[in-house]
């Protein structure tokens, strides 16, 4: 794997544990975190973008999401409690 594809899959994870942060926050109701979070998240796919470039961005961001996809169902172990 190059130093670029790395890169890339590392942001891409990232990128998706903010849109978890995301998509939990307006679960609760925190609609203004969830904003901030969200920007953050826009500026760091800007970032990355613009320096390892919209392609192995792409790869690396559909990479992760095909492994999260293969987990399946979260293991009641591991799943949040309220």
């Amino acid at each position: 794997m190059t130093n670029k594809s790395h890169q890339a899959r590392v942001a891409a994870l990232s990128i998706a544990q903010m849109t978890t942060v995301v998509n939990l926050l307006h679960a609760h109701g925190q609609n203004e975190h969830a904003a901030n979070v969200e920007a953050a998240k826009n500026a760091v796919v800007d970032i990355v973008r613009n320096e390892l470039g919209g392609d192995a961005l792409a790869e690396a961001l559909k990479l992760i999401s095909d492994e999260l996809d293969g987990m399946g169902e979260v293991p009641a172990a591991l799943a949040i409690r309220h």
